[in-house]
This record gives C-alpha cells, structure tokens and sequence, in this order.
C-alpha cells in the first residue's frame, strides 16, 4: 500500500529530474566509465548500465527519458525494475558528486 502511495505521489516529480554530468574528466572503453575527481580525488569505474545513465545525463534527459531509452534497449526487463534501478543510480551518482540534478519546473521551462 506504501509503496502504491509513494509510486503515485512522488514518481511523478522524481521523473521530470534533469540531472546532468559535473565537468569531470572521464572516459569510456568497452562499455565502461571512469570518472574522475580530482577535487575529491576520487576515481569511480561505472559498470555498461551505469555508463549509459551516466552519458544520458547531459541536462536535458529528464530521469523519465532515461528510462525509456533502456526499456528500449532492454525490453525483456520489468519497465518498474528499471525505474527503481535508474533512480537508485542517479541517486548514488549524485552522492559521489559526479551528477548534479536540476529539477525542472515550470518557470525553469518558460525562461
């Protein structure tokens, strides 16, 4: 029942999230990331599905757009599964401070 409720209440907003890629360097070989942080001195490896949220992420893809993209790339996957799991990246992206996230608005869109 929680979950229904969360699903129907806070999807929607979390959905039109634009989150978008820091000014790290970075680079891709055979379907994997390495991010770079040299402020943190960080280095983060993404595995091939992460690396896709993480090229997606460019600002404009709102979260909602991201997870069309790989229900197309993965038809065979629960369109739930990947939301959760797309979300849950982003969210882990975000705590290592590779995406920030601009949530678009309304006023945001007009201006």
């Amino acid at each position: 029942m929680l979950a229904n409720h969360v699903e129907q209440i806070v999807f929607p907003r979390i959905m039109e999230e634009r989150p978008r890629r820091r000014d790290l360097k970075g680079r891709s070989d055979f379907n994997r990331t390495i991010v770079m942080n040299r402020q943190l001195r960080s280095i983060d490896f993404l595995n091939p599905t992460a690396s896709m949220v993480y090229e997606l992420c460019d600002g404009t893809n709102t979260i909602k757009d991201i997870v069309d993209h790989l229900n197309k790339k993965y038809p065979d996957v629960d369109c739930r599964q990947i939301t959760y799991d797309v979300i849950k990246c982003v969210r882990r992206l975000e705590a290592r401070q590779i995406l920030v996230n601009r949530i678009c608005t309304i006023d945001q869109e007009s201006a």
